[in-house]
C-alpha cells in the first residue's frame, strides 16, 4: 500500500521538460537572425572586396570565389552546434580564459598542525 502512495507521489511531482522546442527563430539548426546579421556584413564586404579584385583583374570566377568561400565560411563559422556554441564562440572563450590568471601562488600551511 505504501508503495503505491508512494509512486502516485513520485508521479505527481515528476516534472516533463519538452524536447526540441526553439526559443528563438532558426533557418536552420543553430543559424537564426542573429547569426545572419553579422553573415550578412561579411557578405557586404566581402562583395566590395570581390568587386575592387574584378576592376583589377578583370575575371569573374576569382571575385564569385572570394564571395561564396567568405559567406560560407561565416555561416559555419556562426551556426551553433549541439552545445549552443559556434566557433566564434570558442575562440572568444579561449582567448578570455588565457587573458584571466592563471598562476596562483599561495603557501600550503595546515593551519591545525602549524599554530605558530
Amino acid at each position: 500500500m505504501e508503495n503505491n502512495a508512494n509512486k502516485n507521489t513520485h508521479e505527481k511531482m515528476a516534472l516533463y521538460i519538452p524536447v526540441n522546442i526553439r526559443t528563438r527563430f532558426e533557418f536552420f539548426d543553430g543559424f537564426g537572425f542573429a547569426e545572419l546579421v553579422p553573415t550578412l556584413i561579411i557578405t557586404a564586404v566581402s562583395g566590395v572586396i570581390a568587386f575592387i579584385v574584378h576592376l583589377i583583374a578583370g575575371g569573374m570566377i576569382t571575385p564569385m570565389l572570394i564571395v561564396l568561400v567568405n559567406t560560407a565560411t561565416a555561416v559555419m563559422c556562426l551556426a551553433k552546434g549541439a552545445n549552443n556554441i559556434s566557433i566564434v564562440d570558442q575562440i572568444r572563450h579561449v582567448i578570455r580564459f588565457s587573458r584571466e590568471q592563471q598562476v596562483y601562488k599561495y603557501r600550503y600551511g595546515d593551519e591545525w598542525r602549524d599554530s605558530r
